[in-house]
């Protein structure tokens, strides 16, 4: 078993997001990106709009879409966490935007499957930290510190309409 104080100590939190980061990128630029999936959250709107209008670059958007989601979040969510999901924001927008990987799926089913085991490794390596993702989930505890609205919940409705957008193109 883990110690209690390494995993509260900072290098433990970063190694966790690092890793997490790199798979999500990974799953998300070599697969999700190769044929066209809107993943959730943010990062999906960015896709999203970058799909619809060939404008920009997906790590653009996010990255902007992130920042008033920051500092919005700065006044009311532990700083620590803040700062930790910021990392990881930061980290994986820049890895996506300089990595050049192409997992070589072809078969549809198969690369939604891969790539949503993937990036939900990532993911839960990264939500095993003191931090998170960024985007959609720092909204997400907010929501659910401020209106006791479940990040469950809260997900489900944002990448409901997000979904019904991402149908409509």
């Amino acid at each position: 078993m883990i110690d209690i104080k390494i995993t509260s100590s900072i290098p433990w939190n970063i190694l966790l997001i690092t890793v997490g980061s790199v798979i999500i990128a990974l799953a998300l630029k070599g697969i999700a990106f190769q044929h066209a999936f809107i993943p959730g959250g943010i990062f999906g709107v960015s896709s999203l709009i970058y799909f619809a209008s060939g404008v920009g670059r997906i790590s653009l958007w996010y990255l902007l879409f992130n920042i008033p989601l920051f500092i919005i979040a700065w006044k009311f969510i532990s700083k620590r966490f803040l700062l930790y999901s910021l990392y990881s924001m930061l980290l994986f927008t820049g890895i996506y935007a300089v990595l050049d990987v192409i997992f070589q799926i072809h078969d549809q089913l198969y690369a939604a499957v891969s790539c949503g085991v993937l990036s939900g490794l990532g993911a839960g390596i990264v939500l095993r930290s003191l931090g998170s993702n960024g985007g959609l989930d720092v909204m997400g505890v907010l929501f659910y510190q401020k209106f006791n609205i479940g990040l469950g919940k809260f997900y489900f409705f944002f990448n409901r309409i997000l979904y019904a957008f991402s149908f409509i193109f």
